[in-house]
């Protein structure tokens, strides 16, 4: 990487940020949306249909980056693939670059596992207060990391371990928790201006740029700003302002994306290898089979398995 551009690498955090804002509102509309309807929801039938839109594609990854491994094309030792399949990855620092991105899904799933179950056993005032906690306290747990500077605390755990990333999440969990309020509230016809977006951005902005006065405040402080900057963002694009955003979000080519994100998010890990000087690691055709690699595994790995959930409907 040019060494102008490194002390912008931190960025990646803040986009990984967004998606698990993005996930949280989006998990936790679906489970509203579910209890709303029936009055009750099916926690069997949610982890079923998780599990077949997330692991199919997901073991297939791994089973075809360990038979490379195995033919010694890439490196990818068995102990990555092990702590992947056990979604324990974000704990595992040591990890060769083929699986490296997948901490961030083992954060989804475990956010998921304990979200689910909260969800159906809590009552709605509970679980409110809990997901305001999680979207607060991993601020403390984050502040206390940078202060107390355990030994075994690093960058890679202030940004990927559950306990310092899940208020991301939590962030969109209380946006879907409140859209409606908020939406019924003076505040929406602010959150359909630009200035919402124009504020959001700039919290996120903020954010950003405090990486480079100084690297703590950003992994206490700044990611929080961050998870608000964000949040702003999403209720911005979700209000359904009608606005030049809504046109963008909808334009065929980004809703073929959307549909190829998961398996380019996958797949992107391998063909995007900085260690490996090969001809598919070379642009533009890097992006080029990745994009042929997710397209194979949308049409034939996920495609039948998302068709499969209309067995398991909501309760």
């Amino acid at each position: 990487m040019p060494a102008p551009m490194r002390p912008l690498v931190h960025a990646g955090n803040i986009g990984v940020r967004l998606f698990f804002v993005i996930s949280g509102f989006l998990i936790t509309a679906l489970l509203l949306r579910e209890f709303d309807a029936h009055g009750a929801v099916s926690l069997k039938n949610f982890y079923i249909r998780r599990s077949l839109r997330i692991l199919p594609a997901f073991v297939f990854y791994i089973v075809v980056i360990q038979i490379l491994a195995t033919l010694h094309v890439i490196d990818s030792p068995w102990v990555d693939a092990k702590y992947a399949l056990t979604f324990t990855l974000n704990y595992h620092d040591s990890r060769s670059w083929p699986l490296n991105h997948l901490w961030s899904l083992s954060v989804e799933e475990q956010f998921y596992l304990i979200w689910g179950i909260l969800f159906v056993t809590l009552s709605p005032r509970s679980m409110r207060v809990v997901v305001l906690a999680l979207a607060i306290i991993p601020l403390g747990i984050r502040s206390f990391y940078v202060l107390a500077h355990p030994v075994w605390v690093t960058e890679t755990a202030l940004a990927r371990h559950f306990e310092c990333v899940c208020d991301a999440l939590a962030a969109g969990a209380l946006l879907a928790i409140y859209f409606n309020r908020l939406e019924a509230s003076p505040l929406a016809s602010f959150a359909r201006s630009g200035w919402l977006l124009g504020m959001g951005t700039a919290l996120t902005a903020l954010a950003a740029s405090s990486y480079l006065a100084n690297a703590d405040a950003y992994y206490s402080v700044g990611q929080t700003v961050a998870n608000a900057g964000l949040a702003m963002v999403v209720w911005y694009s979700v209000a359904g302002n009608g606005g030049y955003v809504t046109r963008l979000l909808n334009w065929r080519p980004l809703v073929f994306l959307g549909l190829l994100s998961y398996s380019l998010y996958l797949w992107q890990e391998l063909f995007l290898n900085p260690f490996v000087r090969s001809w598919y690691t070379t642009l533009p055709w890097s992006i080029v089979f990745a994009f042929i690699a997710a397209l194979a595994s949308y049409r034939l790995v996920e495609l039948p398995f998302l068709r499969a959930r209309r067995f398991f409907p909501a309760a």
